[in-house]
């Protein structure tokens, strides 16, 4: 088969940048090179993607060819009608779009990978009287739904809540669950403070709003702990991020006796910077309202870091057993969990192992296994 792949979404991939959806096509199409040798792949590519990513791609799979393609001049007209042409002119058996979204203009045999549906279970996340937010909700997600041969949703949150939404048929859609790309040597810095750690875009849906008033609520009750206790909150800025800001400085206001802030907003991260935060976490907190899957979940279980997160989407399908889970809405229930990971070496412990445990059900190749498979039914179907 000659599978076309669009990944022109990742940012750049060897440094760890862009957010998940990023990552997840990183790691699904890595392991797709390397689970279907036999195939032949045709990678889009952003042209601002480093020569050695695409080195990594070429030595993953025996036949790939890269093809960088720039869609920002003029981005509707290109993306979704010089774009399929040039897609066409390779006569692709399968198209496959894990960023989330098929072209206006392709019409062959595609498949396409989503996240999320976010945008029409709670619209006050996103910006208000936007354009690209109502062509997205009347126009591309719906145009690719129908259009798509076969949807890959990343959990059985996300398959409901397409089956719910647009009635997508139920055998039209498969749970491909996606992997963790925990990194096999991550440098171990020596902190002075103990830490809880929150990692993702800045943004509403995130909530990290309540883990700083949690924290504050902490702090309060143990005053103690002011010296020897942070909470780190580190990624990009998104919508409507100055609220959390202004929180933030509200707290830390309230300690000046200590030199360095008790709450630290560092924007965004590096890679390497990423997994050293969450390997030397005490806990690491994550109190979103809604995910599609919840990938830094997965990622501090991957490290054996304790998790606290809400039962909130696919949450529960990730952390499973183990995992802390508290209301998104309770500051003092937060506060508590919080304080149990602190003064409980045991309950640390405990869910350290399950969450190393939990994070191996969890894998590329598993996943990779089941895109081809299914690529290879739709390529024989008439």
């Amino acid at each position: 088969m000659l599978i076309a792949i669009d990944t022109r979404e990742l940012s750049d991939p060897q440094v760890g940048s862009g957010a998940g959806v990023s990552h997840y096509i990183w790691g699904i199409v890595r392991a797709l090179l390397k689970q279907g040798q036999e195939h032949t792949f045709l990678i889009f590519l952003d042209p601002s993607i480093r020569k050695d990513s695409i080195e990594v791609l070429l030595k993953d799979g025996k036949y790939v060819e890269i093809q960088q393609i720039n869609t920002h001049q003029y981005p509707f007209f290109s993306n979704h009608f010089l774009f399929p042409q040039y897609i066409k002119q390779f006569h692709p058996d399968i198209f496959f779009a894990p960023g989330g979204q098929i072209p206006l203009g392709y019409n062959g045999k595609s498949v396409v990978t989503i996240h999320d549906l976010a945008i029409f279970k709670h619209a006050s996340w996103f910006k208000d009287k936007c354009l690209g937010k109502w062509f997205s909700t009347h126009i591309f997600v719906p145009k690719t739904l129908y259009k798509a041969t076969c949807l890959f949703a990343v959990s059985q949150a996300t398959k409901q809540d397409l089956q719910k939404i647009f009635r997508i048929p139920e055998e039209k859609i498969k749970v491909v669950y996606p992997g963790v790309n925990t990194p096999i040597s991550i440098e171990s810095t020596v902190s002075e403070k103990t830490y809880f750690l929150c990692l993702g875009t800045l943004e509403p849906r995130k909530n990290f709003i309540l883990a700083v008033q949690a924290f504050d609520r902490l702090l309060k009750k143990y005053p103690e702990l002011e010296g020897s206790l942070r909470l780190i909150i580190a990624g990009k800025r998104g919508w409507k991020y100055k609220e959390l800001l202004q929180t933030i400085d509200t707290v830390n206001k309230k300690y000046t006796n200590q030199k360095d802030c008790v709450i630290q907003e560092l924007g965004y991260i590096s890679f390497e910077k990423k997994w050293s935060l969450l390997k030397n976490a005490i806990g690491f907190i994550f109190p979103s309202f809604y995910e599609g899957f919840g990938l830094p979940v997965l990622e501090a279980m991957s490290l054996g870091v304790p998790v606290i997160t809400t039962n909130n989407g696919a949450l529960k399908e990730v952390g499973q057993d183990a995992v802390i889970y508290v209301s998104g809405e309770d500051i003092d229930e937060l506060a508590k969990a919080m304080q149990d990971l602190l003064v409980n070496q045991e309950l640390r412990e405990s869910l350290s192992a399950l969450g190393k445990k939990q994070s191996e059900k969890f894998s590329w190749q598993q996943s990779a296994e089941v895109l081809l498979f299914e690529f290879k039914r739709i390529y024989n179907q008439d």
